[in-house]
């Protein structure tokens, strides 16, 4: 269970590394498939630096958790996908219900069981 818990982790920070990659690359395209939009330059700096930056650190953090059986480094990517997915959540109360939720609230909360489960099966280190 433990092994296959470490490589579904991997395999998240690796996805994650993959997206940070279309951030640097292709911000408008990355931005676009979230619904997201880059104005000018510094929208797309932004795109590149405070959205990839969110992805790289959820990304590098797991990876980094998943090598190293840590369940300290994990706590990272737990608090960041625990937020991503309640603010889905104080976003409908705010804006009202979209369907185009459904898809990001079951990622983000199938992401958020993974690592939640091996947050409690990895060692303290």
């Amino acid at each position: 269970m433990q092994l296959l818990l470490r490589v579904a982790i991997g395999l998240i920070g690796v996805l994650g590394l993959l997206l940070v990659v279309q951030f640097l690359i292709d911000p408008a395209k990355a931005a676009g498939n979230l619904g997201l939009v880059g104005q000018g330059a510094s929208g797309l700096s932004s795109l590149r630096s405070d959205v990839g930056g969110f992805f790289a650190g959820t990304a590098l953090f797991t990876l980094a958790a998943a090598i190293q059986n840590s369940r300290r480094l994990l706590s990272v990517p737990l608090v960041f996908i625990a937020y991503a997915l309640a603010a889905r959540f104080v976003t409908i109360g705010l804006d009202g219900w979209h369907s185009s939720a459904i898809g990001p609230i079951v990622a983000e909360a199938a992401l958020l069981a993974i690592v939640i489960a091996g947050h409690r099966k990895f060692a303290r280190g």
